[in-house]
């Protein structure tokens, strides 16, 4: 799915998994505890996706976060930042990472 050299920053601004071994590394950990995931919405422009998903721990906490992913040409995923309210999970960082706006992929022209 990520692209050999793609990344996944969870949350934006805090740890950034670099490169395919990295993202399943990611996953592999994040993915062991047991909840629901439930879809919400989506929304895509040209390259771009923005997914809003509610997620449901076992003991019944509730946290909604949006992944905003970039595709190559390819289809593989390029980058992905999850943006997930402060006190959910670790805590997130109170400012943005600078290195984001650098990183954005660009969608095909007319797709802004």
């Amino acid at each position: 799915m990520y692209d050999e050299h793609g990344f996944f920053e969870d949350p934006v601004g805090g740890q950034r998994h670099e490169g395919r071994a990295a993202v399943r590394e990611h996953f592999a950990v994040a993915l062991q505890a047991p909840r629901e995931v439930h879809l919400m919405s989506i929304a895509v422009v040209g390259t771009e996706v923005a997914v809003l998903f509610r997620a449901v721990a076992t003991d019944g906490t509730t946290t909604e976060v949006f992944d905003v992913m970039s595709f190559t040409d390819q289809g593989h995923i390029a980058c992905t930042w999850a943006y997930w309210p402060a006190g959910a999970g670790d805590a997130a960082p109170s400012e943005p990472d600078a290195r984001r706006p650098s990183t954005r992929r660009p969608g095909p022209p007319g797709s802004r």
